[in-house]
């Protein structure tokens, strides 16, 4: 039998989902849904899901496609206008499933204003996310959605084997482990995180370590510069065999089709001639 704190909990969370069905359902009858959005990567689904036109306001840092620019910014990962959301009252606020605060959702949820999370954790997410959207108002995705699971196969298919490290920043180094879906999409070109076990999503590591980890590959965000630590190894193997990556940070970092560019690209520097 459960205690009462037990009872409780179930509840809340039945609640919860029982909400976000009444969303669903609501929508499937208006097909009219406002929408705000609290980060850059889903601002961009939304548009995606060609339901750009029912967007009020997004999130700081909203830099594609070009017309996101144009609408106000509702805050950030740190701060919510609550003034601005409250009269903007949007029927949803689409937020990052488990990486979004506890406190925004509160403080939103206080205003009588429905939340709805959006899940973009792995590769997988993206094409679902944006159908997700896409139901709100019976839009239709953009075609490319349902060719992004089927290219990124095919990618997977012509991958060899090698190691990478993802350099996300230089003084201090910084890096993501496994987990982070950056690793996921440089696994379809078949390079293995040389920091897939470290103990948190992303963080620093020291210049000694990725010499003693010597990988095959090196993804940047820029060019080596003359004052980079790299400079200093140039026995490194990634850097001898010319294999140092630059990416577009925004292709790669944000969960959206454009990563599969970011993928593309990747795999094309990668590949090995045929034998």
């Amino acid at each position: 039998m459960l205690s009462l704190p037990s009872f409780l909990r179930t509840m809340t969370k039945m609640l919860k989902i029982l909400t976000i069905c009444l969303l669903f359902s609501a929508a499937s009858d208006a097909k009219n849904n406002t929408l705000v959005t609290l980060t850059p990567h889903i601002t961009e689904l939304v548009y995606t899901a060609g339901a750009g036109e029912h967007l009020l306001a997004v999130s700081a840092y909203s830099d594609h496609p070009e017309a996101a620019k144009s609408l106000p910014q509702i805050g950030d990962a740190f701060t919510i206008n609550q003034e601005l959301l409250l009269s903007l009252n949007p029927d949803v606020v689409l937020y990052w499933a488990n990486n979004t605060s506890q406190q925004h959702l509160d403080k939103i949820q206080q205003l009588g204003i429905q939340t709805l999370p959006i899940t973009t954790d792995h590769l997988a997410d993206i094409p679902k996310a944006i159908t997700q959207i896409a139901a709100l108002n019976d839009s239709t995705p953009a075609s490319e959605t349902h060719s992004f699971a089927e290219r990124i196969e095919q990618l997977r298919a012509e991958a060899t084997p090698q190691s990478a490290f993802i350099q996300v920043s230089e003084r201090p180094i910084y890096t993501v482990n496994g987990n982070n879906i950056m690793s996921e999409a440089m696994a379809v070109c078949g390079l293995t995180n040389v920091f897939n076990d470290l103990p948190v999503s992303s963080g620093t590591v020291s210049m000694e370590a990725v010499v003693a980890k010597d990988p095959d590959v090196i993804i940047r965000f820029s060019p080596i510069s003359d004052n980079s630590p790299l400079k200093q190894w140039p026995n490194l193997k990634a850097i001898k065999n010319n294999q140092v990556i630059v990416v577009n940070p925004d292709h790669f970092t944000r969960p959206t089709l454009r990563l599969l560019q970011a993928i593309e690209h990747i795999c094309q520097a990668t590949k090995k001639p045929a034998q």
